[in-house]
């Protein structure tokens, strides 16, 4: 708990329900990790280069992923409430029912991305690119249920500057 493993080379390491709370994981290699169920709440992961690892089910509330490389990157159920996610490259990544609730995704890029019934209530999300990502299900920031046809996005703050084209 609270270990410092910045830097580090943590490529397809299996951490299936591990304790890593608090933890600095800041540039640190997690390529094809597994972090299945992982507890990382409070945790850095600034910096990190994470493409393609598992963080189904992770409870990682209030964690800090500034700049990290997200990309292919699997966060299916995962419990990113408040995280701040500024500035995360996170194309062709699964966000399938993430609770990203209060999450700061100013200019992140989820291009390509799947976030069937994600939950963004509260989250900010000016500048994030999602053009080509599955929006469908998905509660905006206002707590409202995204519909393609009936929804006006220009009403929404936190979507106000997003790009979805």
């Amino acid at each position: 708990m609270g270990a410092n493993l910045k830097e580090a080379n943590l490529r397809e390491v299996d951490f299936e329900g591990a304790n890593l709370i608090g933890t600095s994981l800041w540039a640190t290699s997690l390529q094809w990790a597994d972090l299945y169920g992982v507890q990382l709440q409070r945790s850095n992961l600034s910096q990190a280069d994470a493409r393609d690892a598992n963080f189904s089910l992770a409870n990682m509330r209030f964690c800090t992923f500034h700049e990290t490389n997200l990309m292919g990157a699997n966060f299916y159920r995962a419990n990113v409430e408040n995280a701040n996610l500024t500035r995360v490259h996170s194309i062709n990544s699964t966000w399938v029912r993430a609770n990203l609730m209060g999450a700061n995704l100013t200019q992140a890029d989820l291009r390509w991305s799947n976030l069937r019934r994600a939950n963004f209530t509260g989250a900010n999300l000016q500048g994030t690119q999602l053009r080509g990502a599955n929006l469908t299900d998905i509660i905006l920031p206002n707590g409202e249920k995204f519909h393609p046809q009936k929804s006006d996005l220009s009403q929404f703050t936190g979507l106000r500057d997003s790009s979805l084209i």
